[in-house]
């Protein structure tokens, strides 16, 4: 919440650029129709958060073309559609794993914290799957493959929006 009062001044040099931009906490997209307006975007962001004292993550920060495909918010959007992004599912299996191994070692009863974290990691992965009947399951964890594409309409099918900037502040 502190973080969002502070971002205010973001959020509104954002919406003076009369471009599409969404902020979740501290990941940030704007997407332009022209490099132009899309450089402009980049400088507005970089003097905002420097005013603020605040700098991208160099790891997380993406700029270019939409139909290259980009991860935001551990998804991957794409002209093919909507997915979980392959880090996140390599992040899900490390967790998942550290949880097994210290369950197996101590043999706890049901209800433990690896099944929790599967079914909530679950749950959480397919309320970003829009699509009716688009479910990721378990079989696809297991088997490490990234899960199947769904195709949506999406913003990446609106026309003129062909570039993207996307960062997440540290």
């Amino acid at each position: 919440m502190i973080g969002g009062f502070f971002l205010h001044a973001l959020d509104a040099a954002a919406a003076k650029l009369a471009l599409f931009s969404v902020r979740f906490r501290d990941d940030i997209l704007i997407l332009a129709p022209t490099r132009w307006q899309l450089r402009g975007a980049v400088k507005v962001v970089n003097q905002t958060l420097g005013a603020l004292n605040l700098e991208k993550h160099p790891d997380k920060t993406f700029i270019g073309r939409i139909k290259r495909g980009f991860d935001f918010l551990g998804y991957h959007l794409s002209p093919a559609g909507l997915s979980v992004a392959k880090q996140t599912i390599e992040n899900f299996i490390e967790k998942a794993s550290r949880l097994y191994e210290q369950e197996r070692r101590a043999a706890s009863a049901a209800g433990s914290p690896f099944e929790m974290y599967v079914m909530r990691w679950l749950q959480w992965a397919n309320s970003g799957m829009i699509v009716p009947g688009a479910v990721l399951g378990a079989s696809q964890i297991r088997s490490r493959a990234a899960p199947s594409q769904m195709r949506r309409e999406s913003l990446l099918h609106r026309p003129g929006q062909h570039k993207f900037i996307s960062c997440q502040m540290i």
